[in-house]
């Protein structure tokens, strides 16, 4: 499968966002471009929202307090 690929958009990305110099950027291979913005994306995450939880991981933690609950007989 071959992809058409707007190479000035990552380009923008790599060097005005993740700060990484331009003749770095045309060395990388596109694994390593993703590895980094991947990396940049769960960061800016994780400092936009300290300490809450994505919506998956509080289904996850209703649903294992759902289970203690009825394992335990609780009402509530």
């Amino acid at each position: 499968m071959v992809l058409d690929v707007e190479w000035g958009n990552l380009y923008d990305i790599a060097v005005d966002d993740l700060g990484i110099q331009p003749s770095e950027f045309w060395q990388m291979c596109p694994q390593e471009f993703w590895r980094l913005y991947d990396k940049r994306i769960e960061k800016n995450r994780m400092l936009e929202n300290p300490g809450r939880l994505t919506e998956k991981e509080r289904e996850s933690l209703l649903e294992t307090l759902d289970n203690y609950k009825k394992k335990h007989g609780c009402s509530k």
